[in-house]
């Protein structure tokens, strides 16, 4: 069978054959990517499953008291700092309460005898 009498079909399976090629090239690059997708989630899964229950029972300890109860201690320095701004809060709120009856006192003496000084001068202040 000479290749002339069948030339319809070899130009055919030629562009099947280049299709093909390009699509392989293809299907390899995302296979690349699947297996390294499939292995980062293999280690993610890794870390998450089994060293999740290494790190508890490294922090918690088999007696139930470990490094997370010391971890959950008060360093001195911050309680102190902690105390001091409460004392300040404390401070605070009292002076609150004091300013606006203090003020509104001490500003009705004094108008009385600023507008004396003033008006002397010809200034009206309140």
């Amino acid at each position: 069978m000479p290749i002339e009498n069948h030339k319809q079909l070899f130009q055919e399976s030629l562009d099947l054959k280049m299709r093909m090629t390009a699509y392989w090239k293809i299907v390899l690059r995302r296979f690349v990517d699947w297996m390294a997708l499939h292995l980062r989630f293999s280690m993610h899964d890794l870390v998450n499953r089994e060293m999740e229950k290494e790190i508890g029972s490294e922090l918690i300890g088999p007696t139930g008291s470990g490094r997370i109860s010391r971890m959950l201690e008060e360093v001195p320095e911050v309680a102190a700092k902690r105390e001091k701004l409460n004392r300040s809060i404390k401070l605070l709120r009292s002076l609150r309460r004091w300013w606006p009856r203090s003020w509104t006192g001490l500003l009705l003496m004094v108008t009385p005898i600023i507008n004396q000084c003033c008006c002397s001068s010809g200034l009206f202040l309140f």
